[in-house]
């Protein structure tokens, strides 16, 4: 049903079993993959859902696909639901070195559409694993774009102790 659905189904139902997949006991899998991919290539699912469609029809997947699309978009939008869709579904600092990069070239690291802090929809508690993680130049970028974004500094978002190791950092423009 679902995958007939997928297919034939409304634009609204299609939607809602997409965004349905990421949940644990959603739908899932090499056939769910290979047909979502296929509407996508098809333009039936929007490109700016590509990302998340194929990440929440199997992460595994998806992955190489969901960092192509964060690499080469020069779509703000489809960056920032990418990118939402990578720290929703891998929850990991192993490429977010890449997303931190294209938010200073895309000039996302300010005002964003009809939001004043273009930078809300950062997960702040993997920002700073990242933090702790990033060295020279990703540090530094990742920093600056923390400092100009405070909602990024809140206690309940991000926690501090990567910035108090900061501190012990041999490059000045570090500490």
């Amino acid at each position: 049903f679902l995958l007939n659905a997928l297919d034939q189904g409304p634009d609204d139902l299609r939607m809602q079993i997409i965004w349905g997949m990421r949940h644990a006991r959603g739908l899932h899998g090499e056939d769910v993959y290979n047909k979502v991919k296929g509407l996508c290539d098809k333009g039936v699912i929007p490109e700016m859902f590509r990302g998340i469609a194929l990440s929440n029809a199997n992460p595994e997947m998806g992955l190489p696909e969901v960092l192509h699309i964060l690499q080469t978009t020069q779509d703000k939008r489809i960056f920032v639901y990418t990118a939402r869709a990578y720290e929703h579904n891998y929850k990991s600092t192993d490429h977010f070195d890449l997303i931190v990069r294209r938010i200073k070239e895309l000039k996302l690291d300010g005002p964003f559409e009809k939001y004043p802090n273009g930078l809300f929809w950062i997960d702040g508690k993997l920002l700073a694993r990242y933090v702790d993680i990033a060295k020279g130049d990703d540090l530094k970028t990742v920093l600056e774009i923390m400092a100009t974004n405070p909602v990024l500094m809140e206690p309940d978002t991000t926690s501090l102790m990567p910035f108090v190791r900061c501190l012990s950092n041999s490059d000045p423009e570090i500490r």
